[in-house]
């Protein structure tokens, strides 16, 4: 009864191998131990030997990704090209004749209202001053309000 890497599977294949749907295969695996592993926002399981070589017949595992690039740096750059839009977009709007105010009202019906007017104003003024680069954070360590003190 060897424990390779290869005999761990997802759950909905081992739903296709018992003819069941995942969650009823969740519970299974629950309630008789079945050994897991994670691998990244998926739980991969290890069926008993009575389903191990169907399942190793149905198997294709993912292809690698060769860079993985952190959540970290991906959620700055989306931020990041927020901000540029919303800039941008202010200042076609300024360009075209309108009004600051008029712009900052048009960037913000364009998302919805989910951005703040003063957000809108001090993106343009970072950009007017430092260009690209003074959009990104310059937070340091924390930012926002101070934690509250229970009394």
């Amino acid at each position: 009864m060897s424990k390779d890497a290869t005999d761990f599977f997802p759950a909905s294949l081992i739903a296709q191998v018992i003819k069941t749907n995942k969650r009823q295969v969740a519970r299974i695996a629950s309630r008789e131990h079945w050994p897991r592993r994670p691998q990244g926002n998926l739980i991969l399981l290890r069926p008993p030997e009575k389903y191990l070589a169907e399942c190793r017949a149905l198997y294709q595992p993912r292809p690698s990704v060769a860079v993985k690039i952190p959540t970290k740096v991906c959620r700055d750059a989306l931020r990041l090209s927020r901000r540029l839009a919303c800039a941008v977009h202010a200042y076609d709007g300024m360009r075209a004749g309108q009004s600051r105010a008029a712009a900052i009202a048009a960037v913000k019906r364009r998302l919805g209202g989910k951005v703040g007017e003063s957000s809108v104003i001090r993106w343009i003024n970072r950009l007017a001053a430092d260009g690209v680069s003074g959009l990104l954070d310059q937070r340091h360590e924390r930012s926002g309000r101070k934690a509250q003190v229970a009394s």
